[in-house]
């Protein structure tokens, strides 16, 4: 397995592609348009969720993984709502901000359970 390069986007935008390559043969050649990095927006539940954290505001967040359809659609309906200026129901009901468990540790549990992930790998 290729090691993951440190460094931005670009270098692991290659480093992604050459790793697909190594799992999928098949798709040496294949030109690659686009690669994207980020962050993903993960709630507890594994569902998105609508939040109204003060009056007037509203805030849309949680796609899990899943984000291109089911986003586009929520925030469709909620720009539409904006629109409107009509603060009726949305698809999903609001639930109120909480903060996350030992969220200040989630680098260092990602770090040791993608360790972890490795070792297992190479059983």
């Amino acid at each position: 397995m290729p090691k993951i390069p440190e460094g931005g986007p670009r270098r692991r935008g290659t480093f992604l592609r050459t790793y697909a390559e190594h799992l999928w043969p098949g798709l040496r050649g294949v030109a690659w348009t686009h690669d994207w990095n980020g962050q993903l927006a993960i709630t507890t539940d594994h569902m998105p969720h609508i939040q109204e954290p003060a009056p007037g505001l509203t805030a849309l967040l949680g796609c899990n993984g899943r984000g291109v359809a089911l986003m586009t659609v929520l925030g469709q309906r909620l720009a539409a709502r904006i629109a409107s200026g009509e603060v009726g129901e949305l698809v999903l009901s609001s639930t109120p901000v909480r903060p996350i468990p030992f969220h200040r540790f989630w680098k260092l549990g990602m770090t040791l359970r993608v360790a972890y992930g490795r070792v297992m790998d190479r059983q």
